[in-house]
């Protein structure tokens, strides 16, 4: 499943595969943003079912970050 999230990031931002991986910082992509964050969420919830509260979701820093949703669930 982290393979898939990571997937969704990449296509969610509009980059080619393996652009970006589980080490790479939110600080580091360029599309970033509050908007492109949202979006992720929302396609992570509609892919994966995998729901990432608001307030968790503000404290995300890195892409391996999501991963700690996965157990959650």
């Amino acid at each position: 499943m982290k393979e898939k999230i990571i997937q969704i990031i990449n296509v969610t931002l509009g980059f080619k595969p393996n652009t970006i991986n589980a080490a790479t910082q939110i600080s580091e992509i360029e599309n970033w943003d509050s908007l492109m964050q949202l979006m992720i969420l929302s396609e992570l919830k509609q892919q994966l079912g995998l729901t990432i509260p608001i307030e968790a979701a503000l404290e995300i820093e890195s892409v391996e970050d999501f991963f700690k949703f996965i157990d959650k669930e």
